[in-house]
């Protein structure tokens, strides 16, 4: 009876351990992340020189990492297609607007008022789409525009006018930053926060076939690591600015190694039981 009440606790002992040890957060908070990243890291301040750093995260964070996609910031031969075809609607629409409202004047003092009124409204609305063409010439130009060396100003909000991305450091196998004293900024108006961003390149991808993204991303955020030196390691938070390149080379997933411990535990003494009761035998 004993043995058959130990045999049901160390059942229920392993099953709450495993569960345990399955759950999953993304942000550390005042403990290490579940998933070990290895690399590692160079810095402008030190080219050429890669130290060797574990526990990495962007911003406490080592999946679903939230970025913006970098917009344009010079007209193209695309932005200048499209403002050529926006720009000939335009002059169409407006030749069409001018002739129909000749027609209505001509019409209204034949004294025909109510052909006159639809042919004004035919030129209202060929009015109202010549207005609709030239903006869409307008958001034919980069979204953001230089106005200093080092700055880049964005027109609109990112949130609603950039395209979102989300990575997992599961995928990246480098990260760049190729110009630290360049950053993005936006700011309502006058009075309101100004927030700054800074270029991020993303190479991700299996050895053989490495894909290259441009991202932008907060610039208050940093990245957080433990370097790994003979004495142990020593927790460093990293400015994005400071980042020539981060390579991510490995990783580790603790809470795993943790459940498998616990399953050979668990294996040994069902063994020893088992033993010991062939023993008794």
């Amino acid at each position: 009876m004993k043995k058959a009440c130990f045999f049901a606790l160390s059942a229920i002992t392993f099953s709450t351990l495993y569960g345990w040890g399955t759950q999953e957060s993304n942000v550390s908070g005042d403990k290490k992340h579940s998933i070990n990243f290895y690399g590692t890291l160079e810095t402008w301040a030190n080219p050429g020189k890669k130290i060797k750093i574990e526990n990495i995260s962007i911003d406490n964070l080592y999946k679903q990492i939230p970025l913006y996609v970098k917009p344009a910031t010079r007209v193209t031969k695309a932005h200048k297609k499209a403002a050529s075809n926006t720009a000939q609607d335009a002059a169409a629409a407006a030749k069409k607007a001018a002739k129909a409202a000749v027609k209505a004047a001509k019409m209204t003092k034949n004294g025909n008022c109510e052909a006159a009124l639809e042919v004004a409204k035919a030129a209202q609305a060929a009015a109202e789409a010549a207005t609709e063409a030239a903006k869409a010439v307008a958001k034919t130009a980069p979204i953001a525009k230089t106005t200093k060396a080092n700055e880049y100003i964005l027109r609109d909000d990112p949130e609603k006018s950039l395209i979102k991305a989300k990575i997992d450091l599961l995928e990246v196998d480098s990260i760049l930053v190729p110009h630290p004293e360049k950053v993005w900024s936006y700011q309502k108006e006058k009075g309101y926060r100004k927030t700054e961003y800074i270029e991020l390149v993303i190479i991700s991808g299996p050895t053989t076939k490495k894909t290259k993204m441009h991202y932008l991303i907060d610039n208050r955020k940093k990245i957080y690591c433990d370097r790994i030196t003979s004495t142990g390691p020593e927790e460093q938070s990293v400015p994005l600015k400071a980042i020539k390149q981060l390579r991510v080379e490995s990783y580790r997933d603790r809470e795993k190694e943790k459940v498998e411990q616990t399953k050979n535990k668990e294996r040994e003494i069902i063994k020893k039981l088992s033993r010991k009761k062939t023993t008794e035998k």
